[in-house]
């Protein structure tokens, strides 16, 4: 797998970009100018957690991506491991094992969580039982499981703050990772996430407080923008400010890894890519 050298690489989602063969996918990325992705197994005809990884598919992305000389940053491994359904609970962390497996057999050093939620059908729809104490308690064992389950796998586990699920704050993000303790737990940083509703003018002052707290324990970056009106939207569309956003990662969390953007179709990516190159040199140059 090749790995740019560069600060900030800006990466993508793989699901972006349809394709009917995972050959197909990895072209259409490079293609656009982008070498650095996120990978997701529904790319390759798997559900994005399944219940096994065929050797043939872990072949056929390994050498796509060496065809293509691109780097995978990141395995996607959303799924609701705060179900309340306990034995779903556990045949989902099961299922990260064998995600956390076929990351290392492909030099993948991230795969990316969700935290869950008490909701029973939509893993990104919140659910009042999700401030519970037994919510939060059945998150923390999930973890625990995934990383003892994976400990020798040396890949690194890292859950996204969202407003929808079990955790939605930098705060809570670092008293989970203070509480577990593992230096293989990080973050997934993603701003839109974070700011929610909250007016454009308090964006650098919630951007700084959680680059400030996270700082050293953010595994990925995420880039998706959002309107005035709280839709995701294309990166350079919307109101996240990214030249600050990626001035503050460098300068406060000593972050310089990749940045992954989504949130966008095909046809917004020479858009935003350019828009994240520009906000990436201005932030660089500062």
């Amino acid at each position: 797998m090749t790995v740019s050298d560069e600060p900030l690489p800006i990466g993508i989602f793989a699901r972006t970009f349809a394709g009917v063969t995972i050959d197909a996918v990895f072209s259409a990325a490079t293609s656009s100018g982008i070498s650095d992705m996120q990978f997701n197994l529904a790319s390759a005809g798997l559900e994005t957690v399944p219940d096994t990884v065929p050797d043939e598919i872990v072949e056929e992305i390994s050498a796509s991506s060496a065809l293509h000389k691109a780097s995978i940053r990141a395995l996607s491994g959303s799924c609701n491991i705060s179900h309340p359904d306990s034995l779903i609970r556990r045949e989902y962390v099961r299922r990260l094992g064998v995600l956390t497996a076929t990351c290392a057999t492909l030099r993948i050093p991230v795969l990316t969580l969700s935290t869950g939620t008490r909701d029973t059908d939509d893993l990104w729809r919140a659910h009042p039982d999700n401030r519970t104490r037994e919510a939060h308690r059945d998150l923390r064992l999930s973890l625990r499981a995934a990383l003892q389950l994976t400990a020798d796998t040396g890949v690194t586990l890292a859950f996204e703050p969202e407003a929808a699920n079990i955790i939605r704050t930098a705060d809570q993000a670092l008293d989970l990772l203070d509480e577990l303790n593992d230096p293989r737990l990080a973050i997934v940083f993603d701003l839109a996430n974070l700011v929610g509703h909250a007016p454009a003018e308090a964006h650098n002052e919630i951007l700084h407080h959680a680059a400030t707290r996270l700082r050293g324990r953010i595994a990925l970056v995420h880039a998706k923008d959002i309107a005035p009106t709280h839709e995701v939207v294309p990166p350079g569309r919307g109101i996240i400010d990214f030249t600050q956003y990626l001035h503050t990662l460098v300068h406060v969390a000593d972050y310089t890894g990749p940045v992954i953007m989504h949130g966008l179709a095909p046809a917004d990516v020479p858009a935003a890519l350019a828009h994240l190159r520009a906000a990436r040199a201005a932030a660089l140059a500062r």
